[in-house]
Protein backbone atom coordinates (compact mmCIF):
# COMPACT_ATOMS: atom_id res chain seq x y z
CA UNK A 1 0.00 0.00 0.00
CA UNK A 2 1.52 3.61 -0.89
CA UNK A 3 0.83 6.44 1.29
CA UNK A 4 0.02 10.10 -0.17
CA UNK A 5 1.02 12.70 2.00
CA UNK A 6 -1.43 15.52 2.43
CA UNK A 7 -0.08 18.93 4.17
CA UNK A 8 -3.13 20.56 5.56
CA UNK A 9 -3.99 22.59 8.89
CA UNK A 10 -7.78 22.27 8.72
CA UNK A 11 -8.72 21.82 5.26
CA UNK A 12 -11.49 19.06 4.36
CA UNK A 13 -9.46 17.86 1.29
CA UNK A 14 -7.43 15.20 3.64
CA UNK A 15 -10.54 13.37 4.30
CA UNK A 16 -11.98 13.54 0.53
CA UNK A 17 -8.80 11.83 0.16
CA UNK A 18 -9.42 9.43 2.72
CA UNK A 19 -13.13 8.60 0.99
CA UNK A 20 -11.77 8.55 -2.37
CA UNK A 21 -8.81 6.31 -1.95
CA UNK A 22 -8.00 3.05 -0.02
CA UNK A 23 -4.47 3.95 -0.17
CA UNK A 24 -2.51 5.54 3.39
CA UNK A 25 -3.67 9.42 3.36
CA UNK A 26 -1.28 10.77 5.99
CA UNK A 27 -2.32 14.10 7.34
CA UNK A 28 0.79 16.15 8.47
CA UNK A 29 0.12 19.83 10.13
CA UNK A 30 2.19 22.58 8.46
CA UNK A 31 3.51 23.94 11.54
CA UNK A 32 6.11 21.21 12.32
CA UNK A 33 6.06 20.00 8.75
CA UNK A 34 9.83 20.43 7.97
CA UNK A 35 11.36 18.13 10.28
CA UNK A 36 8.62 15.27 10.15
CA UNK A 37 8.43 15.75 6.19
CA UNK A 38 12.28 15.40 6.26
CA UNK A 39 11.91 12.34 8.27
CA UNK A 40 9.20 10.07 6.28
CA UNK A 41 10.92 10.66 2.57
CA UNK A 42 14.18 9.70 4.61
CA UNK A 43 12.77 6.62 6.17
CA UNK A 44 9.79 5.54 4.09
CA UNK A 45 10.08 4.21 0.32
CA UNK A 46 5.87 3.99 -0.37
CA UNK A 47 5.03 7.61 -0.36
CA UNK A 48 3.59 8.11 -3.77
CA UNK A 49 2.20 11.91 -3.79
CA UNK A 50 2.53 14.60 -1.47
CA UNK A 51 -0.21 17.40 -1.97
CA UNK A 52 -0.28 20.62 -0.53
CA UNK A 53 -3.12 22.17 0.73
CA UNK A 54 -4.62 25.62 -0.32
CA UNK A 55 -3.94 27.07 3.90
CA UNK A 56 0.02 26.84 3.13
CA UNK A 57 1.31 29.98 2.45
CA UNK A 58 3.36 30.66 -0.89
CA UNK A 59 6.53 30.88 0.41
CA UNK A 60 6.21 27.78 2.58
CA UNK A 61 4.97 26.09 -0.60
CA UNK A 62 8.31 26.64 -1.52
CA UNK A 63 10.27 25.42 1.30
CA UNK A 64 8.04 22.16 1.23
CA UNK A 65 8.92 21.60 -2.75
CA UNK A 66 12.25 21.90 -1.70
CA UNK A 67 12.67 18.98 0.92
CA UNK A 68 10.82 16.43 -1.65
CA UNK A 69 12.70 17.47 -4.37
CA UNK A 70 16.15 16.99 -2.13
CA UNK A 71 14.77 13.10 -0.54
CA UNK A 72 12.84 11.65 -3.24
CA UNK A 73 12.74 13.72 -6.53
CA UNK A 74 10.51 10.99 -8.04
CA UNK A 75 7.60 11.96 -5.54
CA UNK A 76 4.81 14.16 -7.32
CA UNK A 77 3.89 17.29 -5.86
CA UNK A 78 0.10 18.56 -6.16
CA UNK A 79 -0.74 22.15 -4.93
CA UNK A 80 -4.60 22.73 -4.08
CA UNK A 81 -5.33 26.76 -4.46
CA UNK A 82 -8.50 28.85 -3.89
CA UNK A 83 -9.93 29.47 -7.85
CA UNK A 84 -6.76 27.78 -9.24
CA UNK A 85 -6.13 28.27 -12.94
CA UNK A 86 -3.12 26.77 -14.78
CA UNK A 87 0.33 25.86 -13.27
CA UNK A 88 1.78 28.38 -12.95
CA UNK A 89 5.87 28.70 -14.44
CA UNK A 90 7.23 29.73 -10.80
CA UNK A 91 5.33 26.59 -9.69
CA UNK A 92 6.54 24.25 -11.88
CA UNK A 93 10.09 25.77 -11.56
CA UNK A 94 9.93 24.75 -7.99
CA UNK A 95 8.95 21.01 -9.29
CA UNK A 96 5.03 20.77 -8.39
CA UNK A 97 3.70 18.53 -11.32
CA UNK A 98 -0.16 19.71 -11.21
CA UNK A 99 -2.49 22.40 -9.45
CA UNK A 100 -6.27 21.93 -8.12
CA UNK A 101 -8.68 24.05 -7.58
CA UNK A 102 -10.22 23.48 -4.00
CA UNK A 103 -13.38 23.59 -5.09
CA UNK A 104 -13.12 20.55 -7.95
CA UNK A 105 -15.76 17.53 -7.98
CA UNK A 106 -14.93 14.22 -6.41
CA UNK A 107 -14.05 13.30 -9.92
CA UNK A 108 -11.55 15.71 -10.77
CA UNK A 109 -9.68 14.19 -7.33
CA UNK A 110 -10.22 10.67 -8.93
CA UNK A 111 -8.86 11.87 -12.08
CA UNK A 112 -5.37 13.34 -10.38
CA UNK A 113 -5.29 10.22 -8.17
CA UNK A 114 -5.40 8.05 -11.32
CA UNK A 115 -2.79 10.13 -12.77
CA UNK A 116 0.08 9.76 -10.41
CA UNK A 117 -0.91 6.57 -8.87
CA UNK A 118 -2.75 4.50 -11.25
CA UNK A 119 -4.33 2.10 -8.59
CA UNK A 120 -4.93 4.14 -5.86
CA UNK A 121 -9.20 4.48 -6.85
CA UNK A 122 -11.06 1.67 -5.46
CA UNK A 123 -7.81 -0.18 -5.49
CA UNK A 124 -4.28 -1.64 -5.65
CA UNK A 125 -4.15 -2.32 -9.53
CA UNK A 126 -1.00 -1.79 -10.98
CA UNK A 127 -0.06 1.24 -13.13
CA UNK A 128 -0.24 0.97 -16.70
CA UNK A 129 2.91 0.42 -18.61
CA UNK A 130 2.04 3.57 -20.68
CA UNK A 131 2.99 5.46 -17.90
CA UNK A 132 6.37 4.90 -16.54
CA UNK A 133 7.53 4.69 -12.74
CA UNK A 134 10.67 6.75 -12.20
CA UNK A 135 13.30 5.36 -10.93
CA UNK A 136 14.39 6.60 -7.12
CA UNK A 137 17.71 7.15 -7.49
CA UNK A 138 20.39 5.63 -5.82
CA UNK A 139 22.58 7.23 -3.14
CA UNK A 140 26.54 7.57 -4.09
CA UNK A 141 28.15 4.32 -2.76
CA UNK A 142 30.87 6.44 -1.01
CA UNK A 143 28.30 8.26 1.24
CA UNK A 144 26.08 5.66 1.60
CA UNK A 145 29.11 3.51 3.45
CA UNK A 146 29.82 6.89 5.36
CA UNK A 147 26.27 6.96 6.39
CA UNK A 148 26.42 3.44 7.51
CA UNK A 149 29.50 3.99 9.46
CA UNK A 150 28.09 7.09 11.18
CA UNK A 151 24.89 4.99 11.75
CA UNK A 152 26.64 2.13 13.55
CA UNK A 153 28.70 4.31 16.02
CA UNK A 154 25.36 5.98 16.79
CA UNK A 155 24.07 2.45 17.45
CA UNK A 156 21.25 2.91 14.88
CA UNK A 157 19.52 -0.01 13.04
CA UNK A 158 18.47 1.61 9.62
CA UNK A 159 16.26 -1.47 8.91
CA UNK A 160 14.43 -0.66 12.17
CA UNK A 161 14.82 1.09 16.26
CA UNK A 162 17.91 2.55 17.84
CA UNK A 163 19.66 0.22 20.15
CA UNK A 164 22.49 1.54 22.02
CA UNK A 165 25.98 -0.79 21.52
CA UNK A 166 28.42 -1.61 24.16
CA UNK A 167 29.99 1.65 25.56
CA UNK A 168 28.14 3.88 23.82
CA UNK A 169 26.95 6.84 24.61
CA UNK A 170 23.48 7.56 25.83
CA UNK A 171 20.82 10.15 24.68
CA UNK A 172 17.76 10.58 26.49
CA UNK A 173 15.07 12.83 25.34
CA UNK A 174 12.58 13.65 27.91
CA UNK A 175 9.26 14.24 26.25
CA UNK A 176 5.49 14.99 26.45
CA UNK A 177 2.97 16.87 23.92
CA UNK A 178 1.27 18.85 27.21
CA UNK A 179 2.99 21.83 29.08
CA UNK A 180 2.77 21.84 32.61
CA UNK A 181 3.20 18.09 33.44
CA UNK A 182 6.98 18.37 34.86
CA UNK A 183 9.37 17.66 32.30
CA UNK A 184 11.74 20.01 32.78
CA UNK A 185 11.65 19.05 36.64
CA UNK A 186 12.53 15.09 35.82
CA UNK A 187 15.01 16.40 32.98
CA UNK A 188 16.93 18.09 35.33
CA UNK A 189 16.43 15.98 38.67
CA UNK A 190 17.78 13.20 35.89
CA UNK A 191 20.87 14.83 34.76
CA UNK A 192 21.56 15.74 38.23
CA UNK A 193 21.49 11.71 39.33
CA UNK A 194 23.77 11.28 35.94
CA UNK A 195 25.77 13.84 37.04
CA UNK A 196 26.34 12.58 40.25
CA UNK A 197 27.20 8.52 39.23
CA UNK A 198 29.37 10.15 36.01
CA UNK A 199 30.77 13.91 37.30
CA UNK A 200 31.27 16.21 34.24
CA UNK A 201 30.33 13.39 31.93
CA UNK A 202 26.91 13.93 32.06
CA UNK A 203 24.85 17.34 29.88
CA UNK A 204 21.89 18.68 29.94
CA UNK A 205 20.73 20.28 26.70
CA UNK A 206 17.37 22.73 27.20
CA UNK A 207 15.78 22.29 23.89
CA UNK A 208 12.52 24.08 24.96
CA UNK A 209 13.32 27.17 22.34
CA UNK A 210 10.14 29.21 23.45
CA UNK A 211 9.87 28.51 27.70
CA UNK A 212 13.37 26.87 28.09
CA UNK A 213 14.14 26.38 31.95
CA UNK A 214 16.34 24.51 32.60
CA UNK A 215 19.53 26.97 34.13
CA UNK A 216 16.56 28.61 36.30
CA UNK A 217 15.20 25.58 38.04
CA UNK A 218 19.29 24.33 38.84
CA UNK A 219 19.79 27.96 39.79
CA UNK A 220 22.35 28.60 37.35
CA UNK A 221 23.61 32.06 35.48
CA UNK A 222 24.82 31.31 31.80
CA UNK A 223 26.80 33.36 29.97
CA UNK A 224 26.40 31.53 26.84
CA UNK A 225 22.94 30.37 25.48
CA UNK A 226 22.18 27.60 22.85
CA UNK A 227 21.41 29.34 20.22
CA UNK A 228 25.83 30.58 20.00
CA UNK A 229 26.47 26.83 19.73
CA UNK A 230 25.30 27.30 16.45
CA UNK A 231 27.15 28.54 12.65
CA UNK A 232 25.44 29.84 9.90
CA UNK A 233 24.97 26.73 8.44
CA UNK A 234 25.97 24.03 10.78
CA UNK A 235 27.30 23.74 14.81
CA UNK A 236 30.76 24.88 15.71
CA UNK A 237 33.63 22.35 16.28
CA UNK A 238 33.29 20.45 19.92
CA UNK A 239 35.70 22.37 21.56
CA UNK A 240 34.04 26.11 21.30
CA UNK A 241 30.52 23.55 22.67
CA UNK A 242 32.51 23.19 26.01
CA UNK A 243 32.94 26.83 25.87
CA UNK A 244 29.79 27.25 26.13
CA UNK A 245 28.23 24.62 29.10
CA UNK A 246 27.81 26.32 32.90
CA UNK A 247 28.27 23.79 35.80
CA UNK A 248 26.00 22.88 38.40
CA UNK A 249 27.84 21.84 41.99
CA UNK A 250 31.07 20.75 39.97
CA UNK A 251 29.07 17.04 38.73
CA UNK A 252 26.71 18.45 35.56
CA UNK A 253 27.08 20.49 32.21
CA UNK A 254 24.80 22.72 30.93
CA UNK A 255 23.58 24.28 27.50
CA UNK A 256 21.06 26.64 28.91
CA UNK A 257 18.09 27.56 26.92
CA UNK A 258 18.12 31.14 25.13
CA UNK A 259 15.95 34.42 27.04
CA UNK A 260 14.93 34.97 23.61
CA UNK A 261 11.88 32.88 22.68
CA UNK A 262 12.84 33.59 18.89
CA UNK A 263 16.51 32.76 19.49
CA UNK A 264 16.59 29.06 17.64
CA UNK A 265 13.97 30.40 14.92
CA UNK A 266 16.97 30.51 12.36
CA UNK A 267 18.20 27.21 13.48
CA UNK A 268 17.14 24.08 11.16
CA UNK A 269 16.58 20.40 12.03
CA UNK A 270 19.72 18.79 10.69
CA UNK A 271 21.73 21.75 12.83
CA UNK A 272 19.59 20.66 15.78
CA UNK A 273 20.49 17.18 15.49
CA UNK A 274 24.20 17.60 14.21
CA UNK A 275 24.56 19.62 17.79
CA UNK A 276 22.81 16.57 19.85
CA UNK A 277 25.26 14.13 18.24
CA UNK A 278 28.56 16.21 18.78
CA UNK A 279 27.53 16.28 22.14
CA UNK A 280 27.61 12.80 22.61
CA UNK A 281 30.78 12.43 20.95
CA UNK A 282 32.11 13.83 23.79
CA UNK A 283 29.52 12.77 27.07
CA UNK A 284 28.80 9.55 27.76
CA UNK A 285 25.26 11.02 29.16
CA UNK A 286 23.33 13.69 27.35
CA UNK A 287 19.61 14.37 29.13
CA UNK A 288 17.80 16.43 26.66
CA UNK A 289 14.84 18.26 28.32
CA UNK A 290 12.13 19.47 25.19
CA UNK A 291 9.14 21.76 24.69
CA UNK A 292 5.83 21.04 24.97
CA UNK A 293 4.54 18.60 21.71
CA UNK A 294 6.70 17.41 18.68
CA UNK A 295 9.00 20.44 17.84
CA UNK A 296 11.46 20.61 15.04
CA UNK A 297 14.04 20.17 18.27
CA UNK A 298 12.39 17.48 19.69
CA UNK A 299 12.07 15.43 16.96
CA UNK A 300 15.84 16.45 15.83
CA UNK A 301 17.35 15.00 19.28
CA UNK A 302 15.16 11.88 18.54
CA UNK A 303 17.34 11.22 14.91
CA UNK A 304 20.18 10.31 17.74
CA UNK A 305 18.25 9.13 20.87
CA UNK A 306 18.95 5.83 22.39
CA UNK A 307 16.24 6.31 25.07
CA UNK A 308 12.96 8.18 25.28
CA UNK A 309 10.98 8.99 28.83
CA UNK A 310 7.39 9.88 27.96
CA UNK A 311 5.82 12.21 30.88
CA UNK A 312 2.37 12.41 31.56
CA UNK A 313 -0.24 12.89 34.12
CA UNK A 314 -3.36 11.34 35.09
CA UNK A 315 -5.80 13.52 33.37
CA UNK A 316 -7.06 12.28 30.08
CA UNK A 317 -6.65 15.17 27.73
CA UNK A 318 -2.66 14.31 28.20
CA UNK A 319 -3.23 10.65 28.30
CA UNK A 320 -4.77 11.29 24.37
CA UNK A 321 -2.25 13.57 23.33
CA UNK A 322 0.74 11.38 24.26
CA UNK A 323 -0.93 8.58 22.48
CA UNK A 324 -1.35 10.67 19.81
CA UNK A 325 2.32 11.62 19.53
CA UNK A 326 3.60 7.92 20.33
CA UNK A 327 1.47 6.64 17.50
CA UNK A 328 3.42 9.49 15.04
CA UNK A 329 7.01 9.10 16.21
CA UNK A 330 6.67 5.11 15.66
CA UNK A 331 5.00 5.96 12.23
CA UNK A 332 8.28 7.87 11.63
CA UNK A 333 10.90 5.35 13.06
CA UNK A 334 11.46 7.92 15.69
CA UNK A 335 11.04 6.00 18.48
CA UNK A 336 14.22 4.98 20.18
CA UNK A 337 14.04 1.15 21.75
CA UNK A 338 14.65 1.90 25.13
CA UNK A 339 11.55 3.84 26.40
CA UNK A 340 9.90 4.53 29.93
CA UNK A 341 6.68 6.00 31.18
CA UNK A 342 6.32 8.44 34.17
CA UNK A 343 2.74 9.00 35.00
CA UNK A 344 3.72 12.67 37.45
CA UNK A 345 1.68 14.43 39.72
CA UNK A 346 -0.84 11.96 40.52
CA UNK A 347 -3.64 12.00 42.67
CA UNK A 348 -6.12 9.89 43.68
CA UNK A 349 -9.97 9.98 43.14
CA UNK A 350 -9.56 10.94 38.99
CA UNK A 351 -11.19 8.39 37.49
CA UNK A 352 -7.71 7.33 35.85
CA UNK A 353 -5.67 4.66 37.27
CA UNK A 354 -2.05 3.98 36.12
CA UNK A 355 -3.10 0.25 34.77
CA UNK A 356 -5.20 2.46 32.40
CA UNK A 357 -3.07 4.75 31.14
CA UNK A 358 -0.31 1.95 30.83
CA UNK A 359 -2.82 0.24 28.63
CA UNK A 360 -4.01 3.16 26.16
CA UNK A 361 0.04 3.94 26.02
CA UNK A 362 0.59 0.26 25.13
CA UNK A 363 3.33 0.04 27.52
CA UNK A 364 3.87 -0.55 31.19
CA UNK A 365 4.26 2.18 33.62
CA UNK A 366 7.59 2.50 34.86
CA UNK A 367 7.03 4.89 37.75
CA UNK A 368 3.86 6.53 39.56
CA UNK A 369 4.81 10.27 41.20
CA UNK A 370 2.58 11.53 43.34
CA UNK A 371 1.67 15.37 43.41
CA UNK A 372 4.60 16.51 46.55
CA UNK A 373 4.85 19.83 47.94
CA UNK A 374 8.65 19.14 47.91
CA UNK A 375 9.24 18.84 44.33
CA UNK A 376 7.58 22.20 44.01
CA UNK A 377 9.61 23.77 46.86
CA UNK A 378 12.65 22.49 44.93
CA UNK A 379 11.75 24.02 41.70
CA UNK A 380 11.33 27.58 43.06
CA UNK A 381 14.18 27.59 45.26
CA UNK A 382 16.26 26.45 42.33
CA UNK A 383 17.50 22.79 43.70
CA UNK A 384 16.71 19.61 42.61
CA UNK A 385 15.61 16.90 45.41
CA UNK A 386 18.28 14.82 43.22
CA UNK A 387 21.20 16.94 44.66
CA UNK A 388 20.36 16.24 48.18
CA UNK A 389 19.91 12.88 49.79
CA UNK A 390 16.09 12.73 50.60
CA UNK A 391 13.97 9.61 49.87
CA UNK A 392 10.75 10.43 48.56
CA UNK A 393 8.81 8.47 45.17
CA UNK A 394 9.84 11.56 43.06
CA UNK A 395 13.86 10.50 43.69
CA UNK A 396 13.13 6.92 43.83
CA UNK A 397 11.68 7.18 40.53
CA UNK A 398 14.69 9.21 39.45
CA UNK A 399 16.75 6.57 40.71
CA UNK A 400 14.99 3.69 38.64
CA UNK A 401 15.54 5.78 35.55
CA UNK A 402 19.35 5.90 36.52
CA UNK A 403 19.81 2.46 36.98
CA UNK A 404 18.00 1.45 33.53
CA UNK A 405 20.50 4.01 31.74
CA UNK A 406 23.86 3.41 33.77
CA UNK A 407 22.99 0.63 36.20
CA UNK A 408 23.74 2.26 39.53
CA UNK A 409 22.86 1.45 42.94
CA UNK A 410 20.12 3.46 44.90
CA UNK A 411 21.64 6.95 46.43
CA UNK A 412 21.94 6.99 50.13
CA UNK A 413 18.92 8.21 52.37
CA UNK A 414 18.57 11.13 54.56
CA UNK A 415 19.85 15.13 54.63
CA UNK A 416 17.91 17.66 52.63
CA UNK A 417 14.33 17.35 52.06
CA UNK A 418 14.95 13.72 54.26
CA UNK A 419 10.69 13.66 55.11
CA UNK A 420 9.45 11.33 52.29
CA UNK A 421 6.83 13.12 50.19
CA UNK A 422 3.29 11.67 49.57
Amino acid sequence: MSTIVVIAESSPFTGRLRQLTQQKVVGLRPTFTEHVLNSMLSTLREIDLVVISEEVDEEQVYELADIVLHHAPHVPIVLVRDHADALTQEWRAAGIREVLDSAGTDIDVERLLSRFIGGSVGGDAAVPASVPRPAVPEPPSSKSATSQLAAERLGIDRSGSKQPASGQPRVMVVLSPKGGVGKTTIATNLAVALGQKAPMQTVVVDYDAQFGDVASMLNVSAAHTIEEAFTERGVHPNLVLKGLLVTFEDNLLVMSGSDSPAAMEKVDSPQATQLIRQLSEEYPYVVVDTGSGLTDESLAALEVATDIIFVTTMDVSAVKALRRSIDLLDRLNLLPRHRYLLVNMADTGTGLTAEDIGAAMRMEVDAVIPRSTDVVLSVNVGKPLAAGRGSSPFLDAIDLLVSKVAGSAPRSKGGLFRRGSS
